[in-house]
């Protein structure tokens, strides 16, 4: 059926071996020669049971298959090889751009001596990159931790007490800031730890959630407060001499 040169063994595979042990032991026998002539001369016999040739059908895509990549390896192999795919040129470039990689472990020139290439520049050792790496890093670290913000003093209080969560640090400091500065009268430090000694006693969901608003509530609470007091009037004492010198003029 195919078109396949000869060979002096093919490739036996184990599905070849299940499908055939299925068969009744009186039709092994055919399907293995069958199969044994079409794998090592590319025919198949005129002659089969109709089970065995629908059996060998079923396997001649895979023993052609086979028998393609072996031609093709002979092929390649009296030209040199099999020719190198795509991932493998990929590869053998990036070994390549590599390579330069390893001149940094050998000491940098003298800077006097002239430099038998004008094209090449000096190479910078690779303990002089780790050190200007380093002190970049600290420089960095630095300008970041002077440029962050500080916390509230009530935040920091709150933190240093165990009443809110790391996580938490930041809601509950824009929340501080925000309020101190509108209701200034207002003791917000007491309130907070109030209302978070009060949440360690519930299963909370949404901790900060419960905290804005428990917060708010009492904040405008006390600030109503705070703007229906009236301050009495104190009573002005009655100066008995000067009423008795305006009677003289009424």
């Amino acid at each position: 059926m195919g078109n396949i040169q000869k060979k002096d063994g093919f490739i036996f595979y184990k599905s070849f071996y299940d499908s055939i042990n299925a068969l009744d032991e009186s039709m092994q026998l055919e399907v293995y020669k069958a199969l044994a002539e079409y794998g090592l001369t590319g025919e198949m016999g005129d002659d089969l049971s109709p089970i065995a040739k629908a059996l060998l059908t079923a396997m001649i895509p895979t023993i052609d298959n086979a028998n393609k990549r072996y031609v093709a390896s002979v092929e390649n192999g009296k030209k040199g090889g099999r020719p190198k795919k795509n991932k493998e040129v990929v590869q053998e470039i990036k070994e390549n751009l590599e390579k330069p990689k390893q001149n940094l472990n050998k000491p940098s020139r003298n800077l006097k001596e002239p430099n038998p290439n004008p094209y090449v520049s000096v190479s910078v050792s690779v303990s002089d990159t780790d050190t200007l790496i380093k002190d970049k890093k600290i420089k960095e670290k630095d300008k970041t931790e002077e440029q962050a913000p500080r916390l509230n003093y009530i935040t920091e209080c709150l933190l240093k007490k165990d009443l809110i969560l790391e996580n938490e640090v930041s809601f509950v400091d824009d929340l501080v800031n925000t309020y101190q500065q509108s209701f200034n009268g207002i003791d917000i430090n007491c309130k907070c730890e109030y209302i978070l000694k009060k949440m360690k006693t519930k299963h909370l969901k949404n901790r900060m959630n419960y905290f804005k608003s428990v917060f708010e509530k009492n904040i405008y609470q006390d600030f109503q407060k705070e703007s229906n007091y009236v301050e009495p009037v104190e009573k002005i004492p009655i100066d008995d001499e000067a009423l008795s010198m305006l009677e003289k003029y009424d």
